[in-house]
């Protein structure tokens, strides 16, 4: 794959593909200061492949970009790039609705973003970390308690650093039966 991409070492999908790689490379790391040369090699990669055009990789850059993966967090580039794909890439979406719940860029409107959150939910292609984590979070907000740590505990399991950090918070407000009851429903979540 690498000696391929370097033959078009400008094509928007040759640095995509060469994002991907890095990240590949970030996630087996051994060491944090490896893994962050990786993840800094893959947002270059990423950020010169979504300003040549490509949506995709566009996608893939802004979580990186707003969560400050690889290298200093922007998260106000990140929701206006973010914006022209709200509703058609998964992590863009994730992050406009993310940012609306929270409240770090755009001002925090948490019954909106609830209502984005179980819309673009329904569609199975837009379901990113971010965006389960909201909507998890809306779930649990709601009274569903359960349904809405296990949807957590999913999003943290994939890796997403964020939703741990939540999924620990939110812990904490449960009974020991009602961590049970959501790690017991992870199998079954959509």
């Amino acid at each position: 794959m690498e000696a391929e991409t370097a033959k078009a070492p400008d094509d928007p999908v040759s640095l995509g593909f060469r994002g991907r790689l890095a990240m590949d490379k970030a996630y087996a790391a051994k060491n944090p200061e490896e893994q962050g040369r990786f993840l800094a090699e893959a947002r270059e990669f990423y950020r010169k492949a979504a300003e040549g055009g490509h949506y995709i990789y566009r996608d893939l850059y802004l979580p990186m970009l707003y969560f400050g993966l690889g290298g200093e967090p922007d998260q106000k580039k990140a929701l206006e790039l973010a914006r022209p794909l709200g509703g058609f890439g998964p992590n863009a979406t994730g992050l406009l609705v993310w940012d609306l719940y929270f409240g770090n860029v755009q001002s925090q409107n948490r019954p909106q973003a609830c209502e984005l959150a179980g819309k673009y939910f329904a569609y199975p292609d837009l379901r990113a970390d971010a965006l389960r984590t909201v909507y998890g979070l809306c779930l649990m907000d709601g009274g569903k308690r359960v349904d809405g740590y296990a949807h957590i505990l999913k999003a943290a399991a994939s890796g997403f650093a964020s939703a741990r950090a939540i999924a620990k918070e939110r812990e904490r407000a449960l009974s020991k039966e009602e961590v049970e009851r959501a790690k017991a429903l992870l199998k079954d979540l959509p």
